[in-house]
């Protein structure tokens, strides 16, 4: 299974160089056929034009004949005629590469096609029916029932949907206590049974159906269902809320998946030794589950949990926040929701919908600020609760390895893992299942030291000034993955028109350019004084005349074409530090 999962990791990547390929191919296609219009222009307004008098007299062999009785050509007309006809390559050329970007589409497509049924058929292999699961715990319902003096019959149904060995593994301990606070607290006794109409016999169900590419999970009794006055008191008692506090029916469930939240006074094994139904909460986050609870008084109990039908290969939303990439599991989004959409849509609906909590990713994993609001929400579960989580993008999704943090990491809350991109890069996997109750800087400082997040509030500006598009990429680049944000100008009119209506912290600038060249827009910046900013020339000239009138002009530093990044950092981090700013 590892194997198929670096083979996943692998098409991952393939897929998204294909998309960089097709967007290769865009542009060389829009170069292409605008350098087919121009040349086929030129070749129409110079293909028949007439040779000076000069050219005619000097043709002496056809010197008898009239312009419109022999076709004479100069350099012109054949330079143009030989155009035309590299052009004529050139679209060939562009026609056999679209067609082979086709072709090679349809490969990745199969490509696509059989490595997700490869990992269906390892993942069947890796399934076990649950009614396995369940029948373990027959003896475990029989002993707590002989030890309360109860009569409780054990339902199972489902029990050939296949669940993933990881689970199968994974759930046992979590259902157990589950079953174990039935008894504890929502078993009535045979006369309070009688007294509501019940059967002697108390009924435990558990029941698993498989949902999509998720698998659900219940348990169910049919008890005195959960006392929720209780547990206000017991919340009141641990001060997790006031006595003023007006909390609904779901806020109040949610109190049970509290670290250390037990409404008995005195812990025993049936109760699951006073450590509450937090253990369940922890156990399911790591396997990247949810848990709904359902209770009616005097009627019983359901508990609800939804897990992914595989825990090595995992479909996952990937979207980004502040610059970071972040994935979460499909199986635990509900909805994605565009934010101005979906505004809009209520202001002209006229609704008035209460709307679940939002928590903002930025200021939960304490990332940078940035000028734009969230554009995107996605709906998930919080402990029961549903929650929108705010992002910039939502990128997409795709098939990928999780894999989960080690003992040193399995504290960190909020998060369950990471994942490998396509590209190599990693990414957090994001774990909402304690977003609900948010406890502070602790655990923003926890999940800080997995983020790099600069000091400011907005990343440093940079504008790079070269008429070389590669070096502005490859600058750009360089500096964009040290978290600065990154401006490019062509030459010096568009750095002028650009610092016109942005404020930046750093300018690196090429001697040599067109329309307006280095120098001159050094002096342009020397006549400006609210445009006094540390500048690096960037140039392949190396002599000391070169170096001195750039200095002599404003210029801070001097680096040499081809640049070492080591170099350039230095030098971004010096102009930082001018600014009173730092990376």
């Amino acid at each position: 299974m590892g194997l198929i999962g670096e083979v996943t990791v692998v098409k991952n990547h393939l897929v998204d160089q294909f998309g960089q390929v097709e967007r290769m191919r865009e542009e060389i296609e829009f170069v292409g056929q605008r350098l087919l219009r121009e040349v086929t222009q030129f070749a129409d307004r110079y293909d028949y034009t007439l040779p000076t008098q000069a050219e005619l007299q000097q043709q002496t062999e056809v010197g008898d004949f009239q312009e419109l009785e022999f076709d004479r050509y100069d350099d012109l007309n054949l330079f143009s005629r030989k155009l035309r006809e590299i052009t004529n390559d050139v679209g060939e050329g562009l026609r056999d590469f679209r067609d082979f970007i086709a072709a090679f589409g349809q490969d990745v497509s199969a490509l696509d096609r059989m490595t997700d049924e490869i990992k269906e058929r390892i993942s069947e292999v890796r399934t076990v029916p649950a009614g396995t699961l369940f029948q373990r715990f027959n003896r475990s319902v029989r002993d707590m029932a002989r030890e309360l003096e109860q009569d409780v019959d054990l339902f199972i149904s489902g029990g050939e949907t296949l669940i993933d060995r990881v689970v199968y593994d994974g759930l046992f301990d979590p259902l157990l206590h589950i079953i174990r606070n039935s008894f504890a607290h929502g078993i009535d006794s045979a006369a309070e049974r009688k007294k509501l109409g019940k059967g002697e016999r108390v009924s435990i169900r558990l029941a698993a159906e498989r949902r999509g590419n998720t698998v659900e999970i219940s348990v169910s009794d049919d008890g005195r269902g959960i006392d929720l006055e209780r547990v206000r008191k017991r919340a009141i008692e641990k001060h997790y809320i006031s006595a003023d506090d007006r909390l609904s029916e779901r806020e109040l469930i949610q109190m049970i998946f509290r670290p250390g939240f037990s409404t008995t006074a005195e812990a025993d094994a049936t109760s699951g030794r006073g450590v509450g139904m937090s253990v369940v909460m922890d156990r399911l986050a790591a396997l990247n589950g949810t848990v709904e609870v359902e209770t009616i008084k005097g009627q019983g109990c359901t508990f609800r949990l939804r897990l992914p039908l595989s825990l090595v290969i995992v479909n996952v939303i990937r979207f980004e926040v502040a610059g970071q990439l972040f994935v979460l599991p499909s199986a635990l989004v509900d909805e994605i929701q565009d934010l101005a959409f979906e505004k809009n849509r209520q202001q002209k609906d006229g609704l008035d919908e209460d709307p679940p909590e939002q928590v903002d990713l930025r200021e939960l994993f304490v990332l940078p600020k940035v000028a734009e609001p969230p554009s995107y929400g996605i709906l998930t579960q919080s402990e029961g609760v549903p929650i929108l989580m705010l992002v910039d993008r939502v990128l997409g999704q795709e098939d990928t390895v999780i894999k989960p943090f080690g003992s040193f990491l399995q504290k960190v809350p909020y998060v369950s893992g990471s994942s490998l991109a396509g590209d190599g890069s990693v990414r957090l996997v994001v774990n909402p299942a304690r977003m609900k109750y948010r406890e502070g800087l602790v655990a923003e400082a926890a999940v800080n030291s997995l983020i790099a997040s600069p000091e400011t509030e907005t990343a440093p500006r940079i504008l790079i000034v070269d008429d070389s598009l590669s070096v502005r990429k490859y600058a750009g680049m360089l500096l964009a993955g040290k978290g600065l944000e990154i401006l490019t100008a062509a030459d010096g009119m568009e750095a002028l028109a650009l610092l016109e209506e942005q404020e930046v912290d750093s300018i690196i600038t090429d001697l040599e350019m067109p329309n307006m060249h280095g120098y001159e827009l050094l002096a342009e910046l020397q006549r400006r004084p609210d445009w006094q900013v540390p500048i690096a020339v960037l140039s392949s000239r190396a002599g000391d005349q070169h170096q001195q009138k750039a200095l002599s002009l404003g210029a801070t530093d001097y680096l040499v074409k081809p640049f070492e990044e080591e170099t350039m950092m230095a030098v971004v981090k010096k102009h930082l530090a001018i600014n009173v700013k730092s990376l």
